[in-house]
């Protein structure tokens, strides 16, 4: 894949651009992604009326996601080190399974009951709300993920501040959030306005 034209950017932000290695699991997600048909689209519609779109995608197997293959994740953590991974929001998982073969312990969290219970076959898995309740016992990481999770958290703000303390004092903040922002909660079948607001230019 080309390399980032690093000329085009401000000098601060050149020195931090890691070029990734072509991406087999991307290409593939990308290559075989296919739309649900009429019948898994109203089933989907109808529950939505009374659980959120992470509940309803895990009972469904509906929605897949994709950020970056393991290779990918490789490169971007080169000189992190891997004993452990924190993975914030982890959803339906298949983030995390990218993630999780490059650390020796894993543990997620994630607030769609459904989504915890999967989890759980897995991994540690705590539903709970970092901006809100503490992680049990008193734990750093090597690596904190929050993927694709602050655009949709409740308080955003609170939750980047306990998530940064949860990180082990040589380890990383690995933080994805799409562009451009439209923070959203999913409450039940509708969606509201987070209560703490992010900003980005």
């Amino acid at each position: 894949m080309p390399g980032i034209d690093r000329s085009a950017l401000p000098p601060a932000l050149a020195t931090c651009v890691v070029d990734l290695p072509d991406d087999e699991v991307r290409a593939r997600f990308l290559r075989d992604v296919k739309p649900h048909g009429e019948l898994a689209f109203r089933v989907h519609r109808t529950l939505r009326r009374v659980a959120s779109d992470f509940d309803v995608n895990a009972w469904l197997s509906t929605y897949r996601v994709c950020l970056l293959g393991r290779a990918s994740f490789d490169r971007l953590l080169e000189g992190c080190p891997r004993s452990s991974l924190l993975d914030v929001g982890a959803g339906s998982g298949e983030i995390t399974s990218e993630l999780a073969p490059l650390f020796e312990s894993v543990v997620v969290t994630e607030t769609a009951r459904g989504v915890a219970r999967r989890l759980a076959r897995r991994y540690e898995t705590h539903a709970i709300d970092l901006a809100t309740t503490p992680l049990p016992g008193k734990r750093r990481f090597s690596v904190v993920a929050l993927l694709h999770v602050l655009d949709r958290a409740p308080y955003p703000r609170s939750l980047l501040a306990g998530a940064k303390e949860l990180v082990a004092p040589d380890g990383r903040l690995l933080i994805a959030c799409p562009l451009p922002l439209r923070p959203h909660v999913d409450r039940g079948g509708a969606t509201a306005d987070p209560e703490e607001w992010i900003e980005a230019e």
